[in-house]
């Protein structure tokens, strides 16, 4: 919300005040994770088999995911259908514009 403020002398007025604010803001939410561990959460630990989550980010199979390419891959499954159809809508336009210029 700081970042968003219309007054710009409350925004932040270096990236690296932004940078600690989020720093911070992962500190605690890291320390509040495992001060209270919950059931679920201590199982789903014990079967990722040391796997440390870096962002907490569920990827498809439910256990968090460790990497930016599991998280694309897990945002492509979910979307995969969107994506399709935009690429169809792309490939339709480049081919009518084609033919166009062709027909020209």
């Amino acid at each position: 919300m700081k970042a968003l403020e219309k007054d710009r002398n409350l925004r932040y007025q270096h990236a690296s005040e932004m940078r600690a604010d989020l720093q911070r803001l992962k500190r605690d939410t890291d320390a509040s994770r495992s001060a209270i561990p919950s059931a679920g959460s201590a199982q789903r630990d014990s079967s990722a088999s040391g796997r440390v989550p870096s962002l907490g980010v569920p990827s498809t199979s439910g256990i968090a995911a460790s990497s930016d390419s599991e998280i694309a891959v897990g945002l492509l499954a979910r979307h995969k259908k969107t994506l399709l159809t935009v690429i169809a809508v792309v490939l339709l336009a480049i081919a009518g514009l084609g033919f166009g210029t062709y027909r020209w």
